[in-house]
């Protein structure tokens, strides 16, 4: 399924690693200092890339949906999060829930963190089968997956969790007076010093969405999000820039497997954007005509579709950030950063040899790069048949 014809310009990625000035003497041989104790390690200056900003300035929030069964994965996430970015910018976190949490994991969390840590019940009106929806007809959808075996996201809570991130989320009174977020799960945790201000590089360089990894989704769960972003294109064409991002869902013939028809899709895992862009007019006509179809819970789909979907039509790619120097772990999948010296610059902790960035068996990051005409790292190869379980 082609969505429409990518036309733009030849741009490079913005990738960096830096370090505070207590970690200067531990750099290896091949860095360059700038002033204020950054420094570029060898893959920024193959890049060509400038500084990232040391300090504060934006207006940033972490956001957590979680279950009351979470309680002490969420304690841990907030401990690494903490430990390896935020007590150095002391962002603040709101944590939503569908069930009440108990008052010792509010007082803990609060004793984790250096930023304020609000909670939240979600309205049932957020969490339940919008009007129009059939239950009966999402219920025999789900008995369908079952029987292909695909049962991962296939319960209700989950079909209202990937809608309520989706589209209800971002206009929500408790984020109102932020404008960049950073979406993070229960039991994830960063495995490297992250040492610059993530919301305040976002906002420095014009970056509306990002991710960490790309991987391929099955179909069979959305047999029909792409007929409809396509209706949603020929009726609303002067909401798509010419410029757009629409290559990387675009089934190629070089690139994917055709049998298959796996799109590749962004992660939603550890996810960090522009609230503004998820408000903005566009996003949410968007939103609003996919949704009116009852696709969330008439069929299987995700946050993670539906926003690769939204970024890939609605933004030039220039506005899509890859962050290859955060090192992530969440369920047994990891992301680690891929040369050796942004490794130790920023104390990582993961294995590279379990990353999943590279091998294209189950993600698509050699798509995105050749595709944006971006140098893939010297070392690609070694990682095709790793990171896959």
């Amino acid at each position: 399924m082609c969505l429409i014809t990518l036309i733009k310009g030849t741009h490079r990625p913005r990738l960096i690693s830096l370090v505070d000035d207590t970690s200067i003497n531990k750099v290896n041989a091949g860095t360059e200092q700038l002033g204020g104790g950054r420094v570029l390690t060898h893959s920024d200056k193959q890049f060509g890339i400038k500084s990232k900003p040391i300090g504060g300035g934006s207006n940033g929030v972490f956001i957590t949906v979680m279950e009351s069964s979470q309680v002490f994965p969420m304690l841990e996430t907030l401990v690494a999060y903490e430990s390896r970015f935020n007590h150095r910018y002391h962002y603040d976190w709101v944590i939503f829930s569908d069930r009440a949490l108990p008052l010792h994991m509010k007082r803990q969390a609060q004793f984790l963190t250096s930023g304020k840590v609000k909670f939240s019940m979600i309205d049932r009106s957020h969490w339940s089968f919008p009007k129009g929806v059939d239950a009966e007809r999402a219920y025999a959808w789900r008995g369908r997956m079952e029987a292909l075996h695909l049962t991962e996201g296939n319960y209700m809570d989950s079909r209202h969790r990937s809608r309520f991130l989706s589209g209800v989320l971002q206009n929500l009174e408790e984020l109102s007076s932020y404008d960049y977020y950073w979406l993070v799960e229960p039991g994830s945790a960063l495995t490297c010093d992250i040492n610059y201000d993530v919301f305040q590089f976002m906002k420095q360089e014009g970056k509306r969405f990002s991710f960490i990894a790309a991987e391929r989704g099955d179909d069979r769960r959305a047999p029909s999000i792409f007929n409809k972003t396509l209706e949603f294109i020929q009726e609303f064409p002067e909401l798509i820039p010419s410029d757009n991002g629409t290559s990387f869902v675009n089934m190629n013939t070089e690139l994917d497997n055709l049998q298959q028809n796996y799109h590749c899709e962004f992660w939603s895992q550890n996810e960090i954007g522009d609230l503004n862009w998820l408000r903005s007019k566009e996003y949410m006509k968007f939103y609003s005509y996919l949704e009116s179809t009852g696709g969330f819970y008439l069929e299987n789909w995700t946050d993670a579709m539906f926003k690769t979907l939204a970024s890939s039509i609605l933004l030039p790619p220039k506005q899509v950030h890859w962050f290859n120097d955060i090192g992530y772990t969440f369920h047994g999948k990891e992301v680690c950063p891929s040369d050796q010296l942004s490794r130790e610059v920023l104390r990582c902790s993961c294995d590279k040899s379990k990353s999943v960035t590279w091998n294209p068996k189950r993600y698509c990051m050699h798509k995105y790069f050749i595709i944006n005409h971006y140098e893939r790292p010297e070392d690609w190869r070694d990682h095709l048949n790793r990171g896959v379980s």
